[in-house]
């Protein structure tokens, strides 16, 4: 697949605490797929993309919301509309340890439901995540957490879940102002 697109953004920062974003753009997709029979289509679409967001610190807290739109190609050759939703809370319990709890939501859709017989099935998801992180030094920490996904597919008689563990270490570079 083949994409190209442009999006324009407005931030804002209402004070020190407090950030906020509003996004909105196209994206012109070009997909080149073979169906089962081996027989090569094109299928080319426009599609609107954006989002919206906001950041604040409250004090030891930290919330992150953003709402998003983004078209792409998915593995079974179609183009997928993927709107999504995000939360994200920190705590901060000492000025090294952090808990974290995030959630996500899912949907993903055809572009084009006219555009013929796929192999695409629509399907929703959400994954709740919870975790401790500790910073050792001022760029390294170790992430520990666990998720939790459970997925559901149009006309499926039963829903999938999962759920995992990880431990991360994470390296993030001194940022120096000029």
């Amino acid at each position: 697949s083949d994409g190209y697109g442009a999006e324009l953004q407005w931030d804002r920062q209402t004070s020190a605490e407090s950030r906020s974003y509003l996004r909105i753009g196209a994206q012109k997709l070009d997909i080149l797929a073979a169906n089962e029979f081996g027989i090569l289509s094109q299928d080319s679409k426009t599609a609107v993309t954006g989002g919206a967001g906001m950041s604040f610190l409250m004090g030891r807290n930290e919330l992150f919301l953003d709402l998003s739109r983004n078209v792409g190609a998915s593995s079974a050759g179609v183009l997928v509309a993927r709107d999504q939703l995000r939360v994200r809370w920190t705590r901060a319990m000492t000025p090294r340890l952090s808990f974290l709890a995030g959630l996500r939501g899912t949907h993903d859709d055809l572009v084009d439901e006219a555009s013929g017989i796929s192999t695409f099935t629509e399907r929703s998801y959400a994954t709740g995540d919870l975790g401790l992180q500790w910073r050792w030094q001022e760029e390294f920490s170790l992430r520990v957490a666990y998720d939790y996904t459970w997925q559901e597919f149009r006309d499926a008689t039963e829903d999938a879940t999962s759920s995992g563990a990880m431990v991360t270490v994470l390296y993030q570079p001194l940022q120096r102002r000029r």
